[in-house]
C-alpha cells in the first residue's frame, strides 16, 4: 500500500513538472523603458543607418564593478542608486516593442549571425524618487569590435536626459 502511495505521488510530481513551465522574464516598466528609449535617441544621432539592433533580453550577469568605479570616480552622490542598479540585474527582462522609438529592430539572441551588429542594455537602475537612472550599454558590430558605456540620466520636465556618458571598455 505504502509502495503504491508514494509511487501515486512520485507519478503525480512528475505529471505536475511537466505542466509547469519557466515565466518568460518580466517586462520592463515604462520608466526603464523611457530610460532606454533616451540613450537609444541619442545613439541614433550618432548612427548613419535608420535602424538600431538590440537584443531583447538581458542576461543576468553584469559588470556592476565597472559602475562601482565609475562612481567612486565621479561625485554623483548616488550609492543607493547603484544599489538599486545591482538588485534590478540580479533577473533578466523582456522589452516590450510598443514602449521603444520605432526605428529600433529586436534582435533574437539565437541568430546565426551575432555579430551583425547589435546593442545590449543592462536593466536601468532607477532611484527611488524616480529623478535619476543609470543604465550600462555595449555596441558590438564585430568580434573584437565593440564598446561598454555607462549613462547616467536625470529626469528634466518629464524628459531623461543623459548627463553623463563613460567609456568602461573598448575592443
Amino acid at each position: 500500500m505504502k509502495r503504491s502511495l508514494v509511487f501515486l505521488l512520485i507519478i503525480g510530481l512528475m505529471m505536475i513538472s511537466c505542466v509547469i513551465k519557466p515565466n518568460d522574464p518580466p517586462e520592463l516598466n515604462n520608466e526603464e523603458h523611457a530610460v532606454i528609449s533616451a540613450v537609444l535617441d541619442s545613439l541614433i544621432h550618432l548612427h548613419l543607418s535608420g535602424t538600431i539592433d538590440v537584443y531583447d533580453q538581458t542576461s543576468t550577469s553584469i559588470n556592476s564593478s565597472s559602475l562601482s568605479i565609475i562612481f567612486q570616480r565621479d561625485s554623483i552622490g548616488s550609492g543607493s542608486l547603484l544599489d538599486i542598479y545591482n538588485e534590478a540585474n540580479r533577473t533578466g527582462y523582456s522589452l516590450n516593442m510598443d514602449k521603444l522609438p520605432n526605428y529600433v529592430v529586436l534582435k533574437d539572441t539565437e541568430e546565426s549571425e551575432p555579430y551583425s551588429g547589435y546593442t545590449h542594455f543592462t536593466r536601468p537602475g532607477i532611484s527611488d524618487d524616480g529623478l535619476m537612472a543609470v543604465v550600462e550599454y555595449s555596441q558590438v558590430s564585430a568580434p573584437l569590435c565593440g564598446i561598454g558605456m555607462a549613462a547616467y540620466l536625470e529626469k528634466q520636465d518629464d524628459e531623461w536626459v543623459i548627463i553623463w556618458l563613460v567609456m568602461i571598455w573598448i575592443s
